[in-house]
């Protein structure tokens, strides 16, 4: 049985109704697909970078891990800190594997520091990759370090002496 007498809907819906011609509209634009989806929950959730430190001195701590720092090579790193007077809370600690896509690349352009200490990374976002390890560096008026990985510098004795005079020189002041 099918109702023509349609007054009673008015009781019911309150809102504006339209009623528009089936053939005008494609009834997938009305749904919308998975990848819409997807693309719509990415957008809503913000891209982070991942770090440790409070970065107060605005010094970027750049390493290259891809699960969490080995303890030996943290303590070696810290060590290496101390002896420049830094702090946990003066620097910003960056495992560049961690924080890797297109998006997070963006974000590093506009991190806060004045100097850089990379340790076995490139940064195409922060500095050319032609910077040379163990030569103080000025770009984007950043004063850039880079060296070897800490397991590398932990035993090469030449290395560890590159490091603490160019580390000395960038932090003198």
């Amino acid at each position: 049985m099918i109702l023509e007498d349609h007054s009673f809907l008015k009781h019911f819906i309150t809102e504006e109704v339209y009623v528009l011609d089936k053939n005008t509209i494609d009834e997938n634009e009305l749904i919308p697909n998975e990848s819409e989806k997807v693309a719509e929950e990415q957008k809503s959730t913000p891209i982070k970078l991942i770090y440790s430190g409070a970065n107060q001195k605005e010094v970027l701590v750049l390493i290259n891990y891809t699960s969490n720092i080995a303890d030996e090579d943290k303590e070696l790193l810290f060590k290496i800190l101390k002896a420049i007077q830094l702090t946990d809370n003066d620097i910003m600690l960056l495992n560049i594997s961690q924080n890797s896509s297109e998006q997070h690349a963006d974000l590093l352009k506009n991190i806060s520091c004045k100097k850089i200490i990379s340790f076995g990374t490139n940064c195409p976002s922060l500095f050319p990759d032609t910077v040379p390890n163990y030569q103080i560096s000025i770009e984007q008026n950043r004063t850039i370090l880079k060296s070897h990985p800490i397991n590398e510098i932990a035993s090469d004795v030449e290395k560890k002496k590159l490091l603490w005079s160019q580390l000395q020189k960038a932090f003198s002041s």
